[in-house]
């Protein structure tokens, strides 16, 4: 069998992972297995040949390797195994750390920044200031592990104010 991993070398995914390739032979597909970090993880059988077909796992943080080895239904069965592709897997939320203004300050001006520090294990997507459980503005040329701000001009009030970030497989912290 011949078989091709559709899914891009080193793609990130959130713990929803799937996996694409494609088999084909001049014979039937009898099966196709996936391993990942070598080991067998599950069996697609009774395969038609040359459709894109797809593995769907869950998996924790960290890189994999994984390949596919498929046997087609020859009277001498052949088998053949793909190469081995990496992927990465982000199952962690952002973390976001509310710098200032300090919980219950009292402000004397209406020119307020809202200064925010973010990380995360790869790239963050978008940041959102909410006030009083609102959006107000977003973000989207994030860096991580730096200060970084909205400045807003407010009315006089009581506001509530809080950070939300996007990684960039829509993890939310």
């Amino acid at each position: 069998p011949n078989i091709i991993l559709l899914t891009a070398n080193n793609s990130v995914f959130n713990q929803n992972v799937q996996l694409l390739y494609n088999a084909s032979d001049d014979h039937n597909l009898y099966n196709c297995t996936l391993f990942v970090n070598d080991v067998a993880n599950q069996t697609n059988i009774s395969l038609p040949s040359n459709t894109v077909q797809n593995f769907s796992l869950t998996l924790g943080s960290g890189n994999y390797t994984w390949k596919v080895q498929c046997y087609d239904n020859s009277t001498f069965p052949n088998v053949n195994t793909s190469l081995v592709n990496t992927i990465r897997v982000d199952a962690d939320a952002p973390v976001v750390k509310l710098e200032s203004p300090a919980n219950n300050s009292v402000l004397n001006y209406t020119l307020v920044t809202f200064n925010y520090n973010v990380t995360d294990a790869y790239n963050i997507l978008n940041c959102t200031l909410f006030l009083n459980s609102t959006a107000n503005e977003t973000n989207s040329t994030m860096l991580t592990g730096v200060t970084q701000n909205f400045t807003v001009n407010l009315s006089n009030g009581n506001y509530n104010w809080s950070v939300k970030c996007y990684d960039n497989v829509s993890n939310l912290g």
